[in-house]
């Protein structure tokens, strides 16, 4: 038997509900128990965030906190929390960030700034005293600028967000995220045997696979259960519903991308097929050998400990927030069905390449306009 979720194409949100479902609700007795069990036991492993969940929480999309949160909300649990230290920053232009003292009661007022070059890699925050702080911004080849700010007591100090000094654009994403616990973990079941869970190689935006240890019944002993094969290394876009009736989405060929300027590059995806609107893309990166990759990721999607571009839809009049780029696959949706999507724009590291897979729907799905 295998327990590998639908693929991502095969209507991921479906999926991902019926997985979390499972989760939160499932049996309590035999097999269907047992799987319910382990998979329960994924989840609080993966909310106090070993070294396989740190991986996996490089994935865009999140899916594996998204299975996980109804069996964590049932229990009063909370789940990894990402936290992104500011926005922007990170374009190769002069910024200022305003510092702010923060009265009891009162509105915050301006006390200082801080001048760097970006990319900004960090604002720091020292308690030198009791009520003053030091704030130091890491920019450009180390450069760094540093301000005190006091405060009174009951009161704060802070900082705004990276501005561009000169009035440049600021379209280059934002500094890494950090992956950290939420303020009430479930407890930690502590390592478990076998194989640690890793992305899906046919899905690699979707839900992980989750390995489970074999189960025993009560006539014939331990039974193993089987996962999928690996399916070929993640080189292919990860199926297309085409071949699936009812799946929401549809993958388009693949577009090979061109090497990208200090500005980035658009790929439009030219005219939609007929009777769909396209919504986003799959986005498949090949990075070069010399970055290496986290432990525990890859082949299917490889992740790396940098930042080796950013990516973000076009839509007609702008572009869309640019996400940042550190896994070989990455999965874009349009955030409201208001906008139509009329390419990707990439920028990236030298020696990086890509394949862009349009994705698209039917302009009015009969699963949701009903049949016409």
């Amino acid at each position: 038997m295998s327990l590998t979720p639908s693929k991502v194409v095969d209507g991921l949100l479906a999926a991902e509900g019926a997985v979390a479902d499972f989760i939160a609700n499932g049996p309590s007795t035999g097999f269907g128990g047992h799987v319910r069990d382990q998979y329960r036991k994924r989840c609080n492993q993966y909310a106090n965030l070993p070294a396989w969940a740190r991986a996996l929480g490089g994935v865009p999309g999140g899916a594996m906190s998204r299975i996980c949160e109804p069996y964590w909300e049932g229990n009063g649990w909370d789940g990894p929390v990402r936290n992104t230290p500011f926005i922007g920053g990170q374009c190769p232009i002069r910024y200022i960030i305003d510092l702010f003292n923060v009265p009891p009661g009162g509105p915050p007022g301006l006390a200082g700034q801080l001048f760097v070059t970006g990319p900004i890699s960090a604002i720091n925050v020292t308690q030198i005293s009791a009520f003053t702080k030091r704030f130091q911004a890491i920019g450009a080849g180390g450069s760094s600028d540093q301000r005190d700010v006091s405060y009174l007591s009951g009161g704060d100090a802070t900082f705004g967000n990276p501005t561009p000094r000169d009035g440049d654009p600021d379209n280059c994403g934002n500094p890494p995220s950090s992956l950290d616990p939420g303020a009430n973990p479930p407890p930690d079941p502590g390592p478990t045997t076998g194989p640690e869970p890793t992305a899906d190689p046919s899905n690699p935006s979707g839900p992980p696979l989750l390995p489970v240890e074999p189960y025993f019944d009560p006539t014939f002993g331990d039974i193993p259960v089987v996962g999928p094969d690996d399916g070929g290394g993640g080189t292919e876009p990860p199926g297309n519903p085409e071949t699936s009736p009812g799946s929401p989405e549809n993958v388009g060929s693949g577009i090979p991308g061109t090497e990208t300027p200090e500005d980035g590059a658009d790929t439009p995806f030219g005219d939609p097929p007929e009777g769909k609107v396209f919504i986003g893309a799959l986005v498949k990166f090949v990075f070069p050998e010399e970055l290496g990759n986290i432990p525990g990721s890859g082949p299917a999607n490889r992740v790396v400990s940098r930042t080796v571009g950013n990516v973000s839809l076009i839509f007609e009049g702008g572009r869309g927030t640019a996400e940042q780029v550190r896994s070989e696959w990455v999965y874009l949706v349009r955030p409201t069905g208001a906008l139509e999507v009329s390419g990707v724009h990439v920028n990236a590291l030298p020696g990086t390449t890509y394949t862009v897979y349009p994705l698209s729907i039917e302009t009015c799905p009969e699963n949701l306009c009903g049949a016409q």
